[in-house]
Formats: C-alpha cells, structure tokens, sequence
C-alpha cells in the first residue's frame, strides 16, 4: 500500500475489527475495510492475538478435513495441530 492510501485509512477499533475478522480472513471485505483491519491489527497486539489463532485455526482444520471427516478425529486433528503450533486449551 502507497502511503496516500494509508493516509486515507480510516482508524477503527477492537470491537470493529474482531467482527471483522472471518470476513477479513475469508477476504470478503472491501479494499478500504480491509486496509483498516490491516493497520488496526498491526498496531493492536491484543486482535493480532485474535487474528493468529483465527489463521491458525483454519489451517488445522483444512489439513485435518484432508485427512479425515470423522467428527471426533477433526477434533482431535484441530487441538493437536494448534498445541503444535503453541495455541493452548482455555
């Protein structure tokens, strides 16, 4: 992005950009939405928690439903490939 378009970027906040989020990932926004959720989550460490997990949770899921469409082994597929990947269970 040039800088005369992170100039125009509007400022958004956490509640507006976690709701954003699986459109965000899913890239499902417009290109200026997208750009705010960009820049809000570079400079917000606590949503780009969020945006990890998120990212990293439809990884595991894809490559589990690749091996797997037992409900019980996606499960188990997901949650291990997140502690793989440093997540923990609540």
């Amino acid at each position: 992005m040039n800088s005369d378009a992170n100039d125009s970027v509007q400022t958004i906040d956490c509640d507006t950009t976690v709701r954003r989020l699986w459109d965000y990932l899913d890239e499902e926004l417009d290109a200026s939405r997208y750009a705010e959720v960009e820049a809000h989550v570079r400079d917000c460490v606590h949503c780009a928690e969020h945006f990890a997990f998120a990212q990293h949770f439809l990884g595991a899921v894809s490559e589990a439903l690749d091996e797997s469409h037992d409900p019980a082994a996606l499960r188990a597929q997901v949650l291990k490939r997140l502690a793989d990947d440093g997540f923990r269970a609540a």
